[in-house]
């Protein structure tokens, strides 16, 4: 009947910003002027989705000698706190 495990898929959008363009091309506006001014570092900030931090399973393996026990559900009341990764690129 074509049933079988599947992954579901982030596919489906919030909704749109009316004023998205306008952001960019401040941020555009705000680079261009800086490059062209002496000793102004341009920076680059991106940061990835939220996790939350505890004893929780997460997807994927780990190399170690025995297995890692981790909580047998994964409620954000048991979380020590969230981590937001993030990257910084010089332009």
């Amino acid at each position: 009947m074509g049933y079988k495990k599947r992954r579901p898929i982030k596919a489906l959008t919030t909704g749109k910003s009316p004023h998205r363009a306008e952001q960019f091309e401040i941020i555009f506006w705000f680079a261009l002027l800086f490059s062209m001014m002496d000793n102004n570092p341009i920076l680059s900030m991106d940061t990835k989705k939220k996790e939350e931090l505890g004893d929780f399973s997460r997807n994927g393996q780990v190399y170690c000698q025995q297995a890692p026990k981790t909580l047998d559900h994964d409620f954000k009341s048991s979380s020590k706190g969230k981590l937001v990764p993030g990257g910084l690129y010089d332009i």
